[in-house]
Protein backbone atom coordinates (compact mmCIF):
# COMPACT_ATOMS: atom_id res chain seq x y z
CA UNK A 1 0.00 0.00 0.00
CA UNK A 2 2.65 2.39 1.05
CA UNK A 3 4.19 1.51 -2.35
CA UNK A 4 1.29 2.44 -4.47
CA UNK A 5 1.38 5.77 -2.27
CA UNK A 6 4.42 6.68 -3.05
CA UNK A 7 4.26 6.03 -6.69
CA UNK A 8 1.08 8.09 -7.06
CA UNK A 9 2.92 10.94 -5.20
CA UNK A 10 5.65 10.91 -7.39
CA UNK A 11 3.28 10.38 -10.52
CA UNK A 12 1.29 13.47 -9.38
CA UNK A 13 4.67 15.43 -8.87
CA UNK A 14 5.91 14.53 -12.60
CA UNK A 15 2.97 15.63 -14.01
CA UNK A 16 2.75 18.71 -11.87
CA UNK A 17 6.49 19.79 -12.53
CA UNK A 18 5.83 19.72 -16.36
CA UNK A 19 2.19 21.74 -16.59
CA UNK A 20 4.35 24.23 -14.36
CA UNK A 21 7.23 24.40 -16.39
CA UNK A 22 5.04 24.80 -19.99
CA UNK A 23 3.27 27.57 -17.84
CA UNK A 24 6.26 29.53 -17.40
CA UNK A 25 7.78 28.72 -20.61
CA UNK A 26 4.74 29.96 -22.93
CA UNK A 27 5.68 33.86 -22.20
CA UNK A 28 3.68 37.35 -22.12
CA UNK A 29 2.23 38.86 -25.01
CA UNK A 30 3.65 41.99 -25.98
CA UNK A 31 2.46 44.32 -28.13
CA UNK A 32 3.18 48.12 -28.41
CA UNK A 33 2.62 50.90 -30.94
CA UNK A 34 3.65 54.56 -30.80
CA UNK A 35 4.07 57.49 -33.32
CA UNK A 36 7.16 59.18 -33.85
CA UNK A 37 5.55 62.79 -34.92
CA UNK A 38 7.14 65.08 -37.24
CA UNK A 39 10.08 65.48 -35.16
CA UNK A 40 10.81 61.83 -34.45
CA UNK A 41 10.29 61.83 -30.59
CA UNK A 42 7.41 59.48 -29.69
CA UNK A 43 7.80 57.70 -26.89
CA UNK A 44 5.71 55.01 -25.10
CA UNK A 45 5.99 54.39 -21.91
CA UNK A 46 4.49 51.21 -20.24
CA UNK A 47 4.68 52.68 -16.16
CA UNK A 48 2.42 55.27 -17.97
CA UNK A 49 0.04 52.71 -19.70
CA UNK A 50 -0.20 50.26 -16.61
CA UNK A 51 1.95 48.06 -18.60
CA UNK A 52 3.69 45.75 -16.31
CA UNK A 53 5.47 42.54 -16.46
CA UNK A 54 6.34 39.90 -13.39
CA UNK A 55 10.04 38.94 -13.22
CA UNK A 56 12.37 36.74 -11.77
CA UNK A 57 16.13 37.35 -11.47
CA UNK A 58 18.14 35.90 -14.31
CA UNK A 59 18.35 36.21 -18.36
CA UNK A 60 15.02 37.48 -20.00
CA UNK A 61 14.26 37.15 -23.57
CA UNK A 62 11.89 38.96 -26.30
CA UNK A 63 10.82 36.92 -28.94
CA UNK A 64 9.64 39.79 -31.28
CA UNK A 65 7.48 38.22 -33.88
CA UNK A 66 6.39 41.08 -35.89
CA UNK A 67 8.15 45.04 -35.99
CA UNK A 68 6.97 47.52 -38.55
CA UNK A 69 7.90 51.10 -39.14
CA UNK A 70 10.71 52.43 -40.78
CA UNK A 71 13.97 53.44 -39.16
CA UNK A 72 15.31 51.47 -35.76
CA UNK A 73 13.07 51.17 -33.25
CA UNK A 74 14.83 51.15 -29.38
CA UNK A 75 13.25 49.08 -26.22
CA UNK A 76 14.50 49.96 -22.64
CA UNK A 77 13.82 47.22 -19.65
CA UNK A 78 12.80 49.18 -16.77
CA UNK A 79 11.65 48.05 -12.73
CA UNK A 80 10.32 50.61 -10.93
CA UNK A 81 10.74 50.98 -7.07
CA UNK A 82 8.69 53.24 -5.47
CA UNK A 83 9.21 56.92 -7.27
CA UNK A 84 12.26 55.52 -8.71
CA UNK A 85 12.89 53.39 -12.17
CA UNK A 86 15.80 51.01 -12.16
CA UNK A 87 17.24 50.61 -15.96
CA UNK A 88 18.38 47.19 -17.46
CA UNK A 89 19.37 48.14 -21.01
CA UNK A 90 18.27 49.70 -24.07
CA UNK A 91 18.27 47.31 -26.98
CA UNK A 92 17.85 48.44 -30.51
CA UNK A 93 15.50 46.49 -32.48
CA UNK A 94 16.18 46.09 -36.12
CA UNK A 95 13.07 43.54 -37.08
CA UNK A 96 12.08 39.87 -35.98
CA UNK A 97 14.22 37.88 -33.75
CA UNK A 98 15.26 37.32 -30.17
CA UNK A 99 16.19 40.13 -27.94
CA UNK A 100 17.94 39.76 -24.37
CA UNK A 101 18.30 41.22 -21.14
CA UNK A 102 19.54 40.28 -17.36
CA UNK A 103 17.66 41.29 -14.66
CA UNK A 104 19.06 41.17 -11.08
CA UNK A 105 15.86 41.22 -8.76
CA UNK A 106 12.36 39.11 -8.99
CA UNK A 107 9.32 41.72 -9.35
CA UNK A 108 6.17 42.24 -11.12
CA UNK A 109 6.70 46.00 -12.05
CA UNK A 110 8.76 45.45 -15.05
CA UNK A 111 8.34 47.88 -18.23
CA UNK A 112 9.26 48.79 -21.29
CA UNK A 113 10.34 52.21 -22.81
CA UNK A 114 10.01 51.68 -26.73
CA UNK A 115 10.86 54.83 -28.92
CA UNK A 116 12.81 55.63 -32.27
CA UNK A 117 12.23 54.79 -35.96
CA UNK A 118 11.67 57.57 -38.46
CA UNK A 119 9.87 61.00 -38.01
CA UNK A 120 6.05 60.99 -38.92
CA UNK A 121 5.82 57.18 -38.99
CA UNK A 122 4.28 54.39 -36.80
CA UNK A 123 6.25 51.93 -35.11
CA UNK A 124 5.06 48.21 -33.63
CA UNK A 125 6.39 45.94 -31.86
CA UNK A 126 4.81 42.61 -30.99
CA UNK A 127 5.72 38.90 -29.73
CA UNK A 128 6.30 36.71 -26.35
CA UNK A 129 8.44 38.00 -23.36
CA UNK A 130 9.87 35.06 -21.40
CA UNK A 131 12.05 34.68 -18.13
CA UNK A 132 14.43 31.83 -18.44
Amino acid sequence: MKKKILAMLLCGGVLLGNTLTAFADSGAGVSMTWDTYDNGRGIIDGSKSGKYYSLTAGDVTLEATSVSGPGTKYLDLRRKSGLVSYGYGEVAIYGSGSYKWKVDRSSDSYFFIGRGGNAGSTQHISGKFHNH
